[in-house]
């Protein structure tokens, strides 16, 4: 049965130049928007660390300022506060994966020992 639902994904990489102008775009297009974070881990497992949360911000912190990544939610959908922050320290790719239409399904960022946070 067709559903007339798009069924392709596409898979696209950010280069690390861009990653700070593209997650300022990322939290205005999606801030509010519900999100999961799962982290994906060969050595503390695989695990949802949230789910479902309104998204506050994504930050990418400048080699010369930590090269940190953090992504921050709030409690309530229009919260100006933040009530939870997630750091990725040292990430050393950011994946999208996308539909037909362009619309985000998910963000991964690899660090350098190789986990994955799910966004």
């Amino acid at each position: 049965m067709n559903l007339g639902l798009s069924q392709k994904r596409y898979q696209l990489e950010i280069p690390q130049l861009v990653w700070e102008e593209f997650f300022e775009h990322f939290t205005e297009d999606n801030r509010g928007r519900p999100i999961t974070l799962r982290i994906m881990d060969q050595q503390v497992g695989h695990f949802d660390l949230l789910r479902g949360t309104p998204l506050h911000s994504v930050i990418y912190e400048l080699p010369d300022h930590g090269n940190d990544l953090v992504v921050a939610v709030s409690r309530e959908l229009r919260s100006r506060e933040v009530t939870f922050a997630h750091t990725i320290v040292y990430p050393q790719s950011i994946t999208l994966i996308t539909d037909d239409d362009g619309l985000v399904l998910s963000c991964i960022v690899t660090d350098d020992d190789n986990a994955q946070t799910v966004i």
